[in-house]
């Protein structure tokens, strides 16, 4: 767990971040015609997306600075490295770090799949990948997951909202 210190600076981080997004980033950059469906405006998600941020990002704010009230004093519980736990925690942290690493490399994989193969599909490799990085406890859920919620949200927005979703060069959906 956290130090109650790294929660309240995390959370100012997350708030000040989405902030950033909701009152420069969005109303600068992504450009929004006037009318239409306020849902299917390009606006619209980014901006709930960061208000949903700003909220997480004060909360966790908060409870950092309820729990450093409540918390003992930092130097009496200073990590022991003889401990096996503290140990173990460190080296949970360096697998987290080769994780987040591999999330980078999916990411940037999945942007190159797109291209090719359309976004659906992209999303399908990218999140059975993902699956398998985290180790998830059910991996079967997590593969038929992966097929059904990218072709369900391809059904709503190229069928019913008329959005059109990128296709890819090799693969084409109806």
């Amino acid at each position: 767990m956290m130090r109650p210190t790294h929660d309240r600076a995390l959370g100012l981080g997350i708030a000040g971040f989405s902030a950033a997004l909701i009152f420069w980033a969005v109303p600068g950059y992504v450009v929004s015609p006037e009318g239409g469906s306020l849902v299917l405006r390009p606006d619209f998600w980014p901006t709930i997306l960061g208000w949903l941020l700003l909220g997480a990002g004060l909360a966790v704010a908060l409870q950092g600075a309820v729990a450093s009230r409540a918390a003992p004093d930092p130097a009496a519980a200073a990590a022991d490295p003889a401990d096996p736990a503290d140990a173990e925690l460190a080296a949970a942290a360096r697998g987290g770090l080769w994780r987040l690493a591999g999330l980078l490399v999916l990411l940037i994989g999945i942007a190159f799949l797109a291209e090719r193969f359309g976004l659906v599909w992209a999303s399908v490799i990218g999140f059975w990948a993902l699956v398998a990085m985290v180790r998830a406890e059910r991996p079967w859920l997590g593969l038929v997951v992966g097929v059904v919620l990218p072709l369900l949200l391809y059904a709503f927005f190229a069928k019913f909202a008329g959005v059109p979703i990128p296709q890819g060069v090799y693969v084409r959906l109806p």
